[in-house]
């Protein structure tokens, strides 16, 4: 069951925040497939995953 937390509206940048949180949280998991490290992702190809993962709850 999703909380009222789960389903609140978020900024792009707090939605970004979060993006990069699992992102990078993966990348370190035991047996991940190798990903690219954050930072060196474009800033298109990172908002293209942050707006795919979160972009219902993005505010415009």
């Amino acid at each position: 069951m999703a909380t009222t937390t789960d389903q609140s509206a978020l900024t792009y940048a707090e939605a970004a925040y979060l993006m990069w949180l699992e992102w990078e949280e993966e990348r370190h998991r035991d047996g991940a497939p190798q990903m690219m490290p954050w930072d060196d992702m474009s800033e298109s190809f990172r908002r293209l995953l942050v707006l795919g993962r979160y972009g219902h709850r993005v505010e415009a």
